[in-house]
């Protein structure tokens, strides 16, 4: 089986002189058998409205319209969830029971999907115990399995190998690898093949997933970290090998969004946006993805010299995204595989689209609609 890590941009929103959305997508992605770039933003066939929902995977995509998901990219460990190996360039359907679907979300090479009752499914790729679904056999789900236990969901967020969901009653649960201490379960905890509930966490209306490390943020705007800190991603002011149980982050006033990168050779960085519209970044900077100018990874959160007003953020692999009021989108950081969509590497933000209205951002890979 053929696997590969892309960084991948995809875009959906409303162009200038349409009357009705677009899904766009740029950068390095995976479809038709092979490896592929589109260097701009490119329109996907099939999503010129009423989609809800992006999440965008290791090298595949999913997208929720009309109460029902749908995939594209690779497909050859059954990311697309439509019981076949085979990668697909067009959107399909993913074979999820009849209903609608409110949610969805990604790990490595793997979909998740929450009914509109609450009930978890997943496909894909059996990474590390990551689709939350038991003890199975062989290396691939599919189709679709329903994730035992996990019938109260609302959120669903996916990094390297682990996953978080979170439930009507604020709490969060957590399966997959722990190696890094990314389930929140606590050092002596191994992987879990089943969701397990992250304990102290109450409250909880945002969650999020980097590479190897987690986040979760309450109602008052306060943000729990745990994972891998080498780089300083949990905002404690210090690195470690792992803080294998959710702490608070001390930051100067409350947070309305946060997001986690990250991609395979380096952990990931944090953008956290505050009531005010400021953005505060720390974690990995080795390719400017906290656009303050230097390379040093940050320990603690540093406010970043954007200059632009954000009502949403996205932390991708090597670079970050934004999004005005406006819809314009912009990206700062690295360009590799041309995932920034711009041509080349800025620290400072660049435009690289206009007319979306929402964006997303995972362990390798982005989108925005």
């Amino acid at each position: 089986m053929r696997r590969i890590a892309v960084i991948a941009v995809l875009t959906f929103g409303l162009t200038a002189t349409s009357a009705s959305a677009q899904m766009k997508r740029w950068g390095s992605y995976f479809g038709a058998g092979e490896a592929l770039q589109q260097r701009s933003p490119e329109a996907v066939t099939g999503f010129d409205s009423g989609v809800t929902q992006i999440a965008a995977g290791n090298a595949s995509t999913y997208a929720l319209k009309g109460g029902r998901v749908w995939a594209f990219g690779d497909g050859e460990a059954g990311e697309l969830g439509n019981g076949l190996d085979e990668s697909s360039i067009m959107p399909v359907e993913v074979a999820l029971p009849s209903g609608t679907y409110k949610a969805i979300g990604e790990a490595k090479d793997s979909g998740f999907a929450i009914s509109s009752s609450g009930q978890g499914y997943s496909w894909g790729a059996m990474n590390a115990n990551a689709l939350c679904t038991g003890p199975k056999n062989g290396s691939v789900e599919q189709p679709p399995t329903a994730v035992p236990g996990m019938t109260e969901a609302v959120e669903v967020r996916g990094g390297g190998e682990h996953v978080i969901w979170l439930l009507r009653d604020g709490t969060v649960k957590t399966c997959g690898t722990n190696a890094w201490g990314q389930l929140g379960l606590g050092a002596e905890a191994g992987a879990a093949r089943t969701p397990v509930r992250v304990p102290g966490l109450t409250g909880i209306v945002e969650i999020s997933a980097g590479n190897r490390f987690s986040a979760a943020r309450n109602a008052s705007g306060e943000v729990f970290m745990w994972g891998e800190n080498e780089a300083g991603e949990i905002g404690q002011g210090g690195t470690s090998q792992s803080v294998p149980t959710p702490v608070k982050v001390n930051l100067p006033e409350p947070v309305v969004q946060i997001s986690l990168g990250g991609d395979y050779s380096d952990n990931g960085h944090v953008l956290a946006l505050t009531r005010s519209g400021v953005v505060y970044g720390w974690g990995n900077d080795r390719a400017g993805q906290l656009a303050d100018g230097s390379k040093p990874n940050k320990t603690r959160p540093i406010a970043l010299p954007l200059g632009i007003a954000f009502k949403s953020v996205a932390a991708s692999g090597l670079y970050s995204l934004g999004l005005t009021s406006s819809g314009e989108v912009f990206a700062w950081g690295s360009d590799l595989n041309g995932g920034m969509g711009t041509g080349t590497s800025r620290e400072e933000p660049v435009l690289v689209d206009s007319g979306a209205s929402m964006i997303s951002a995972t362990a390798t890979n982005s989108a925005d609609y």
